[in-house]
């Protein structure tokens, strides 16, 4: 048994007050050490956790290739194992050209550039799955610590949906505006006198060659203007009710009226 007495300042002399300063202060190293080993263990699992965990696909790259993938990466592309993926620089894993025009090898550099200068980099990537199918995705890039070294992150969406989907409106815009342009080619062309009006106060927004040559008005004097303004009818009050039919049953046909002719 050995017994010592921490409170009598007699009891160590100045050599042993040395070991025992140097004992505390290496058991106090130690302890931060392996303090910051458990919080550095945890880090390390709890990143691991969200790692494969994520529904998105995540990689781990250096300027060079690709280090780390998760499952869900895999999932995306279609591939059975991290081998098809790990090692390989992203170019290796695209299309020779983006859709822009651009090299995939060049356009890869200049984001992983941008992402190693600011931190981070957002854009649009076009890769390839394991059938060799090209698929388009929005790309994130941030630059982390791993392993004691600067790296970088890539979270991956897979936009094919939403890609189809702009493509499909696209589609239907210019279907629309075809559509559009044969109305009007009709309309206009239209022996038959034809206008198009606003229900609330009736002012023509639109009207055919057919109507302007009857009135034998400009187009610029008719458009904004109601058939009251232009004193086209007969009977205002005959107007009225047939403007009120028209607003309560939305369609009416073969409805007669009389109206002026232009002096």
């Amino acid at each position: 048994m050995a017994v010592q007495d921490y409170e009598d300042g007699r009891a160590y002399g100045e050599e042993e007050e040395r070991i025992l300063a140097f004992v505390a202060t290496q058991t106090a190293l130690a302890i931060d050490r392996k303090r910051a080993q458990q919080a550095l263990q945890e880090s390390e699992h709890k990143f691991r956790a969200l790692f494969e965990g994520s529904s998105q696909g995540v990689m781990i790259q250096d300027e060079e290739k690709f280090l780390e993938v998760n499952s869900a990466t895999l999932r995306i592309l279609g591939f059975d194992s991290p081998a098809a993926i790990l090692g390989k620089h992203p170019k290796d894993t695209s299309p020779p050209f983006q859709p822009n025009g651009e090299r995939s090898e060049t356009a890869a550099h200049r984001h992983i550039a941008e992402c190693m200068e600011k931190g981070s980099a957002r854009f649009e990537w076009v890769g390839l799955n394991a059938r060799g199918e090209q698929v388009p995705f929005e790309v994130i890039l941030t630059r982390v610590e791993w392993g004691g070294r600067k790296v970088i992150q890539a979270v991956i969406n897979d936009i094919s949906e939403r890609k189809q989907a702009e493509a499909g409106l696209r589609e239907s815009e210019l279907r629309f505006r075809e559509s559009q342009a044969r109305f009007s080619t009709a309309f206009r062309a239209c022996p038959v006198l034809m206008t198009i009006a606003k229900l609330p106060d009736a002012r023509f927004v639109e009207v055919n060659d057919a109507f302007i040559l009857a009135l034998g008005l400009e187009r610029s004097e008719i458009i904004g203007r109601n058939s009251l303004e232009l004193n086209l009818w007969s009977s205002e009050e005959e107007r009225a009710k047939l403007f009120e039919r028209l607003k309560q049953e939305r369609s009416l046909r073969n409805v007669e009226g009389q109206t002026r002719g232009r002096d």
